[in-house]
């Protein structure tokens, strides 16, 4: 590799007014420095704030949906109570009038009223056997 050289710029002349120009230069980037600081810093700020409005109004709209939505629970709960009642009712109707059949039908034998429909079904099919032992008695 070769080496390459570079010849520096020349440095400025000392003159008084060069050195308070570069004492100036000094204080002046702190200046600025400090400026920009306070400038990023104000832009951060409001940037920050800017956001903190938007939080604070998705926190209000979540709070505005959760008492609607626990509202709509409420309805539909008592919705629910209210079938329920009205199906316990239904079925009340329906098992007093059946109870009203049985007691209306007393006077029915009592091989009859102990046995269910299926059962007298069951007794029909039985009667009548197609079985291969009743088969070979004939």
């Amino acid at each position: 590799m070769s080496r390459y050289y570079k010849d520096l710029p020349p440095t400025p002349p000392d003159y008084p007014n060069h050195e308070r120009a570069a004492y100036a230069q000094k204080l002046h980037p702190s200046c600025q420095a400090a400026e920009y600081q306070h400038t990023v810093l104000k832009h951060q700020n409001c940037r920050l704030q800017k956001q903190n409005t938007e939080l604070q109004r998705e926190v209000t709209q979540l709070r505005e949906q959760a008492s609607q939505l626990e509202d709509k629970i409420k309805k539909y709960q008592q919705y629910i109570r209210q079938q329920n009642e009205s199906f316990v009712l239904v079925t009340r109707t329906v098992c007093s009038a059946f109870e009203k059949y049985r007691e209306s039908t007393g006077g029915l034998s009592a091989q009859s009223s102990n046995a269910s429909p299926i059962d007298q079904v069951l007794d029909a099919y039985t009667a009548f056997s197609d079985s291969e032992e009743d088969l070979m008695f004939f």
